[in-house]
């Protein structure tokens, strides 16, 4: 057949002949009309893959899985990308990357692809750092003090140094497997990790451990082998006693803060060296404290016992409180045993700032003590030790700055401080025993008292050889400012008291048996009289008198006598006493003889003045009223508010006034009225200028 069927497709409709076959079986061609239709190519891009995650990682390897795309026909594979370069082709939604390099970084994404070739956007990318193959440390163990943490950790097979990280901060390198921080603040938490390295490839990080800083180390008990306590395990707290025994030494070391509970104390019967630290109560506000809010928040201090001893410089002790047989006697530091402070401050304590007695050398040197409720040194020694107190400040005090009660023979040296605004005296010396004493070069002022006081009864030894070259500010009692050493009660032995200072009188006796020396050019300025019931000896030279006058005298450096109240005691010689003077100078005196009689010099015993002045006396000038031998010769008796010389004897003795000169006096010179049976001579006086009679006899006896 000719006529063979062609089947052609065209773009357009087309006529086409069909061949059909016949029921009949024979063939038969019938012209149809038929339609093509249009078939177009698969240009739809998969819809990017989602959620794309690395599960696993290995120090060679990365598991990466997602969530299948969609597509308009399907989804026939993915590609895997790193960085911008074709990894593999797969056909599932997970695949592992094999082959990677240990401890390097890695961006993963996935692309999906359709049967067409079409492919889609990137999924989300995945950064993968690939393990180092170097395991992390184990075994992790933190051991923390007050200030330090110590770590310590499992060796990493084949790990040449390990990187060790608090808070989050790299801060060292080691080759150890442990490590310890330190300078770390108490009762803080801080969080730890570390990691192996090995050559070049660093290890993955530990897992994290946290450790808190402790808020104190305790310390109680008896410290009984030789402790060093150190900066890191700082501050420490001591509850109750601590005791360091004897034969034991307990080293501080600089930078420790010791804290102690209310009423918690050390004790040294062995020795204990102190460098730049500080012991206070664990209530003081400084050291994160809840405040001192009365004395039971002051803690027990420190007591150095005889067979102790202790060594401070540049430490502070405060709020301390030692209690030792009373509470008179508590301080921060007492000292029975051997001490030596340097450079340091001791302050705000509940009495004494510091208490001696010791028969030991004790050194207290360049130290500040401020603030004692009582005295700032209190100094008992009874035995044989040395006392140095030399370049201190002592300030602030209840009481006296320092307080002598010495019985022993010590040789007590006090040098160069600085005593001042102290409540009381700037130095009491109350006692002193059979030692050397020297106080000398030290600044002594705007204390609310004297600047210094000696108790002429508590002496064993002379010590007024030994106080010189002092300064004396303005040391104010009662509104009179105090420039010299002030000298007070019963004599206990035979004195010599030198040129060497200013004295001041507050109320001396010299008992029945006692001998006091005045030396030349000596200046007693006086508030209260001199009573002679033994034996007064004042022999000075024409050129350097010895004077004793009121202590507000302009002439020796007094603000002015302007009342009667501004006049002193005078010089009583007592029926058993004698006076002997030369040269010397009586001003201004006022023995109190009755309510109405007054005098400079009231005589009840034996006198010799010579070559003297009698001066400004408040009623007359010189009171007799003895039974013994009265000697007044060539001397001044001027301007009294009475008669110059009043004699009223009525014993045995022999009154002997010559080559006098009395003069200016208010009342009269001389006015006699004896009625014993002593004689009298009076002889070649100049009797001058008085307001009445020059010699009045109103009685005389036998």
């Amino acid at each position: 057949m000719k006529n063979h069927v062609k089947l052609f497709t065209f773009i357009v409709a087309i006529v086409a002949a069909v061949l059909f076959i016949n029921f009949n079986g024979s063939l038969s061609f019938q012209p149809q009309q038929v339609f093509a239709q249009e078939v177009l190519p698969d240009t739809e891009a998969p819809t990017a893959p989602t959620n794309l995650i690395s599960s696993v990682k290995t120090d060679t390897t990365v598991d990466l899985s997602w969530t299948q795309s969609t597509d308009n026909v399907g989804v026939t594979s993915y590609e895997v990308y790193n960085g911008l370069s074709v990894i593999e082709a797969v056909y599932g939604t997970s695949y592992t990357v094999a082959g990677l390099t240990p401890n390097t970084s890695y961006s993963f994404t996935v692309k999906a692809k359709d049967e067409a070739g079409n492919v889609s956007e990137a999924s989300n990318a995945v950064s993968v750092t690939t393990l180092s193959g170097i395991s992390a440390p184990a075994s992790i163990v933190a051991a923390p003090t007050t200030t330090t943490v110590k770590l310590t950790w499992g060796a990493v097979a084949g790990a040449t140094s390990y990187d060790v990280e608090m808070d989050g901060a790299v801060l060292k390198n080691t080759s150890d497997t442990f490590y310890t921080f330190s300078g770390l603040t108490p009762n803080t938490q801080h969080s730890f990790r570390i990691r192996a390295i090995k050559e070049a490839v660093t290890g993955d990080w530990s897992t994290t451990v946290s450790s808190t800083t402790l808020a104190y180390t305790i310390a109680s008990g008896n410290i009984a082998t030789d402790t060093v306590w150190t900066v890191e395990n700082s501050p420490y707290l001591v509850q109750g006693t601590l005791t360091v025994v004897q034969g034991v030494h307990l080293q501080v070391m600089p930078g420790v803060v010791i804290l102690c509970n209310p009423g918690a104390g050390i004790t040294v019967n062995g020795k204990m060296s102190a460098d730049n630290s500080v012991f206070t109560t664990v209530k003081d506000p400084e050291y994160g404290g809840s405040g001192i809010a009365s004395t039971t928040d002051y803690w027990g201090g420190i007591i150095v016992g005889s067979t102790g001893e202790f060594d401070g410089d540049s430490i502070k002790i405060k709020y301390g409180n030692t209690y030792i047989y009373n509470m008179s006697m508590s301080s921060s530091l007492r000292v029975n045993g051997k001490s030596r402070l340097l450079n340091s401050e001791v302050f705000n304590s509940n009495n004494h700032g510091i208490h001696v007695s010791s028969g030991s050398e004790v050194l207290i040197k360049n130290t500040r003590i401020t603030n004692s409720k009582n005295y700032g040194i209190y100094a008992a020694n009874n035995g044989t030790g040395v006392l140095i107190v030399e370049g201190n400040t002592i300030t602030g005090s209840t009481q006296s700055g320092i307080y002598l009660d010495d019985t022993g023979s010590s040789i007590t040296s006090i040098q160069n401080n600085t005593i001042t605004n102290n409540s009381s005296h700037g130095i009491y010396i109350n006692k002193h025993g059979t030692g050397i004493l020297t106080m000398q070069g030290n600044t002594i002022t705007d204390n609310a008292g004297y600047p210094i006081y000696v108790n002429m009864g508590g002496l064993k030894s002379n010590v007024f050889e030994g106080i010189t070259e002092n300064y004396f500010g303005r040391n104010i009692l009662s509104g009179i400012t105090y420039g010299g050493v002030v000298v007070g009660g019963y004599v206990a032995i035979d004195i010599t008291i030198p040129n060497n200072n200013n004295y001041i009188s507050s109320g001396v006796n010299i008992p029945s048996g006692r001998i006091v020396n005045i030396k030349e050019g000596t200046v007693f300025r006086n508030i209260d009289d001199i009573t002679v019931n033994g034996k007064l000896n004042a022999i000075g030279t024409p050129e350097k008198n010895i004077v004793f006058t009121a202590i507000k005298d302009p002439t020796y450096g007094g603000s002015g006598v302007t009342a009667s109240t501004d006049y002193w005691g005078g010089i009583i010689v007592g029926s058993t006493g004698e006076f002997n003077g030369d040269n010397i100078k009586i001003i201004y005196g006022n023995v109190y003889i009755n309510s109405s009689t007054y005098s400079g010099l009231n005589v009840n015993g034996k006198l010799t003045l010579l070559n003297s002045e009698v001066a400004s006396s408040n009623g007359y000038g010189i009171y007799v009223s003895s039974g013994s031998d009265v000697i007044i010769k060539s001397t001044k008796v001027t301007n009294s508010k009475r008669y110059g010389i009043y004699a009223a004897n009525n014993g045995v003795g022999v009154l002997t006034l010559e080559h006098n000169t009395i003069t200016g006096n208010t009342q009269g010179g001389i006015y006699l009225n004896g009625t014993g049976s002593s004689i009298t001579s009076v002889q070649n006086n100049t009797i001058t200028n008085s307001s009445s009679h020059g010699i009045n006899i109103n009685s005389y006896g036998t």
